[in-house]
């Protein structure tokens, strides 16, 4: 979370966007650390009410809000973020092109994007048995936009909806350790998973070990884009 308050360059007049909050976690760090003012939406109700309780315990409403809403209709006012930040949940859009225009327009002239994704190879590079996994793990984890985000075409997509982009870090060695843990977690219980052939059942575990050896082959990437809406 430190790495995503460098590439924000947080300071306490900010306002922020946490563009699919979840459970209000990494606002909640931001917001008692950095002391910025953080507003979080998602899609899911349950998890702005988890959110909203987490903010509450910590005495943090004076700098976080929470609010049920879809990052790309987000119903707020045009150039009205300093910054906007995702944390693995722009893969999930059904529709990257809107999600980034909503950014863009929400954001201030000379605002800051920052996007914390994954980046795929194009599905041609993978084996019969890879496509398969990865199809089932895109399917059951709601990965929606995650085959258009390929390793070439990602920088594409954020240049075309406005922004000048300032650095596109590939930082895949560094979040490879805890991937290896959830492998080594995994990895036993999947055995049986695989045996049976339910691997759609069981995403988490699936993924766990079928998304950690694509990791290892590069066919999946973990990036940090860092761009600015143009003035």
């Amino acid at each position: 979370m430190d790495l995503l308050a460098k590439k924000l360059k947080l300071s306490s007049a900010n306002l922020i966007l946490d563009a699919g909050c979840g459970r209000g976690t990494t606002s909640c760090y931001l917001a008692r650390k950095y002391w910025s003012s953080i507003t979080g939406i998602d899609i899911v109700p349950f998890e702005i009410s988890i959110a909203k309780r987490r903010a509450t315990q910590l005495n943090l409403l004076r700098k976080v809000s929470f609010y049920s809403r879809d990052y790309s209709d987000t119903k707020f006012p045009a150039n009205h973020f300093d910054k906007v930040f995702t944390l693995e949940t722009l893969v999930h859009s059904p529709n990257v092109e809107k999600t980034l225009d909503e950014f863009n327009r929400i954001l201030k002239p000379g605002g800051r994007l920052v996007l914390f994704e994954y980046s795929m190879s194009l599905l041609d590079e993978f084996s019969m048995w890879e496509r398969e996994m990865i199809e089932i793990i895109i399917k059951g984890s709601v990965m929606t936009s995650l085959p258009r985000l390929g390793h070439d075409a990602f920088t594409k997509f954020i240049a075309k909806a406005g922004y000048r982009i300032l650095s596109d870090d590939d930082i895949t060695e560094n979040v490879e350790p805890s991937l290896e843990r959830l492998n080594n977690y995994a990895i036993i219980p999947y055995q049986f998973i695989k045996l049976f052939h339910l691997q759609k059942h069981f995403i988490n575990t699936t993924a766990g070990v079928e998304f950690y050896k694509l990791i290892k082959k590069r066919l999946i990437r973990y990036r940090v884009f860092v761009a600015e809406k143009q003035v």
